[in-house]
């Protein structure tokens, strides 16, 4: 009989897809769901920092200040430096802008 023979295959192949191979999502750092509500305060408040055009450069947060700024927010424990290196990078080369904001951009040119 081909069913069984096809539920053993199926099977095998579940098997071999088992964590981690199944996903390549990336692991995020948080222990709990408070780190995660913080650090998106804080990516929102770095966004608005890094972009706001009335600000003097001088003024804009640094990475050193973003990573000090979110010290001990993971359940007392610290958020690794490469992740948030990696989160400033981010925010700094490509601002976060709310779907009314692209819809004024693209008014403005005319698309």
């Amino acid at each position: 009989d081909n069913t069984d023979c096809d539920s053993v295959n199926a099977n095998e192949r579940v098997g071999a897809l088992d964590p981690p191979a199944l996903t390549h999502q990336p692991v995020l750092p948080f222990k709990n769901a408070d780190a995660a509500y913080i650090l998106s305060f804080s990516t929102i408040m770095l966004n608005t920092d890094l972009h706001n055009p009335n600000m003097k450069e001088e003024r804009r947060m640094t990475l050193e200040q973003f990573i000090r700024n979110n010290r001990g927010i993971n359940d007392g424990a610290d958020l690794p430096v490469e992740f948030l290196t990696s989160l400033y990078q981010e925010i700094k080369n490509d601002e976060i802008k709310m779907k009314a904001d692209l819809d004024d951009i693209i008014m403005q040119k005319g698309m």
